[in-house]
């Protein structure tokens, strides 16, 4: 059904306001591929943005659309292909830019991403996307005062990028043999919750040999994030500290 409600939209404003038929057909490829992208379907996504792009080549939201359903792919090259058609299209859309800057760092490019996502930031400065991006390539490059530079525009930014760059520069920090002020950037992550910010804590008290700490961090990480990315690393790292005698899992007999 939920497919279904953006195309009932798009007919009901194609009754009242006259759209072309055409024009109707290929805004709803467009809302049935982003549905489906949002919902994990790829295959189904390209194809409806392949049916987009049969009716108008230049279509910038199904250049976009396949660009990201390749990327979810793990398809870069095939990606980066759409994305830059896209930039040859509409150069003056931050969004290309923006999309193919975080490709090229995901695939290690960090010095062609960093000239991508400097570009980007001329058309849109205010972009905390475009920012987290530029702290990323910045880091895989090795320009560490770069990536500071960046991340610290965005610790005071609000919402999901405040969150990333709160851990990203606390392990700079941490890094640095300044794990007490990684630890307090951390803590506005931490009590919003933020499932990663208690993995950079985690590392920075074990980093301490502080363990009764570490453990606490890391299962309030399990608790919050028990499939995520870290979760078989902070498995591994319990089951080391319990064989190294400083954790004692709860379940273990004799331990109430």
């Amino acid at each position: 059904m939920r497919l279904l409600i953006p195309s009932l939209a798009l007919l009901i404003a194609a009754v009242a306001y006259s759209v072309p038929v055409e024009q109707l057909t290929l805004e709803l490829r467009c809302e049935t591929g982003r549905a489906y992208l949002q919902q994990g379907l790829l295959e189904q996504a390209r194809t409806e943005f392949l049916s987009a792009l049969e009716i108008d080549p230049g279509c910038g939201e199904a250049l976009l659309g396949m660009g990201r359903a390749y990327c979810q792919q793990g398809n870069y090259p095939s990606a980066e292909t759409y994305y830059r058609r896209f930039l040859e299209l509409y150069p003056e859309d931050p969004r290309g830019v923006e999309e193919l800057s975080g490709l090229l760092t995901m695939t290690g490019r960090f010095t062609e991403a960093l000239d991508s996502v400097e570009g980007a930031l001329e058309l849109d400065p205010s972009s905390p996307a475009l920012w987290l991006i530029r702290a990323e390539a910045a880091l895989g490059s090795g320009d560490t005062l770069l990536a500071e530079q960046s991340l610290g525009r965005l610790v005071d930014s609000g919402g999901q990028e405040e969150l990333e760059a709160r851990v990203m520069l606390s392990s700079v920090l941490r890094v640095r043999d300044e794990g007490a002020a990684g630890r307090d950037l951390l803590m506005p992550a931490i009590a919003a919750g933020y499932a990663p910010a208690f993995a950079e804590l985690a590392r920075i008290y074990l980093g301490w040999g502080d363990y009764m700490r570490a453990v606490d961090a890391i299962n309030s990480y399990l608790m919050i994030s028990p499939g995520g990315e870290w979760a078989d690393s902070a498995s591994m790292i319990l089951e080391e500290l319990a064989r190294a005698g400083e954790y004692i899992p709860p379940d273990t007999p004799g331990n109430d």
